[in-house]
């Protein structure tokens, strides 16, 4: 008898999969630390707010309204 493993797979949510995107673009530029010290909480944020998940989208330029006066 062979147990369908599909049944044990827990499916991915939204944050999963841009999670999992973000993972493997720090991956790909050696920022596996600084994604891992952002923790979930950090990093659940960050999808709400409709971030793209990579590392130009954390740390790109600022906003033009952010700039000092």
């Amino acid at each position: 008898m062979t147990l369908d493993r599909r049944r044990f797979i827990k499916p991915l949510t939204g944050f999963d999969v841009w999670k999992l995107k973000l993972r493997r673009d720090c991956e790909l530029q050696g920022k596996s630390l600084a994604f891992e010290a952002m923790g979930d909480p950090i990093l659940r944020i960050l999808w709400e707010r409709g971030l793209n998940p990579s590392v130009e989208a954390i740390v790109g330029s600022p906003q033009e309204d952010a700039k000092p006066n």
